[in-house]
């Protein structure tokens, strides 16, 4: 006759500290690798480093002097749609666009 295997009754065995150990450890790496791609990825979209990231420093501040050029071969090109800002002086704001230029064309029929 063969032997009957007795059912097993009660709490499931839990793992094993060596496995519990590792899993914390691939964890701990996962998180750090994500990190890493959330500082590069953030320095991809802003400009800068990863250094500069994660030391809050930004670039885009830029200052220096500007110096007064009076050059005949200096050119200046005025800019054709500038945002105008009026301030009134009881304080309000306002903001001016100007239009596109339209050449009119008369047509006679």
């Amino acid at each position: 006759m063969a032997k009957k295997e007795e059912s097993k009754v009660g709490r499931p065995k839990l793992a094993s500290p060596e496995l519990i150990k590792d899993s914390w450890c691939r964890i701990a790496a996962c998180l750090c690798v994500a990190l890493v791609m959330v500082v590069c990825g953030v320095g991809v979209l802003t400009a800068r480093t990863p250094l500069q990231v994660l030391t809050f420093q930004n670039p885009n501040k830029i200052q220096g002097n500007v110096a007064k050029v009076n050059d005949d071969n200096t050119k200046v090109i005025k800019a054709k749609k500038v945002t105008k800002k009026i301030i009134k002086p009881n304080g309000e704001v306002i903001y001016v666009i100007p239009a596109n230029e339209v050449s009119v064309v008369k047509v006679s029929g």
